[in-house]
This record gives structure tokens, sequence and C-alpha cells, in this order.
């Protein structure tokens, strides 16, 4: 007697591999170094919005050379707010970081990759 039963598909779980961020050691001259004390200091932040101003057309502020930068942070900001990390490809965790993150269901973040290889991924 054949069942028409269906049967329920099998389910597999996922398992995810990420880069060994220290399998291979910093290429000689990645070591950190002093700052050069005949540079100038940090310059001053140009991208502070007045937290008090309620109109959408106030934020993001000084965006004059940065058009592409002010879109996205347009698009992925809730109520002006944006988690950010800035990493590269060689960056301990940095994909756990991004899965842990959509996880956890937040949507207004960005990462701003400093090489190509992460741009790419």
């Amino acid at each position: 007697v054949e069942s028409r039963v269906k049967s329920a598909p099998t389910v597999k779980a996922v398992e995810l591999t990420y880069p060994d961020p220290f399998a291979h050691p910093l290429q000689p001259g990645c070591e950190p170094k002093t700052p050069d004390p005949n540079l100038p200091g940090p310059r001053r932040l140009d991208w502070i919005a007045d937290p008090l101003a309620i109109a959408d057309a106030d934020w993001p502020v000084n965006c004059a050379g940065h058009t592409t930068l002010c879109d996205i942070l347009r698009k992925t900001a809730i109520d002006r707010e944006v988690l950010a990390a800035v990493a590269d490809s060689h960056a301990p965790g940095i994909y756990e970081f991004v899965d842990g993150i959509k996880r956890l269901g937040v949507e207004n973040f960005m990462i701003i990759a400093l090489d190509d290889a992460l741009h790419a991924r």
C-alpha cells in the first residue's frame, strides 16, 4: 500500500566559515608607528549636527564634497542614528560582527571598508 502522506523536508544545519584573521602575520611595514610630532594634530570634526534641530533637511550636515556618504546616511539612518564600523579585510571578527548585528535585527548599520577586498564581500 502506497502512503499518500508527505514526509517533512530534511533540514540541514548551516555551517558558517570565516577567514582566520590571525592566519597571516603582519606584513613588513604594517607595524604600528608612533605619530610624527612634525605633523599637525587631529582636525576638528566637521560633521556634528545640532542635536536639537528637528527638520530632516538639517541632517546630515556639511555634505559638500561628501555627497555619496550623505546619501548613504540618509538611506541608512533611523532617527538620525547609524551604527558604523570601520574595518579592512584583515579586521579580526568583522564577519562575525556583521552576522551578529543582522541576527539582532539592527537595520541602521554600515561598514566603512578601508580596502577593496572587504568592499567586494
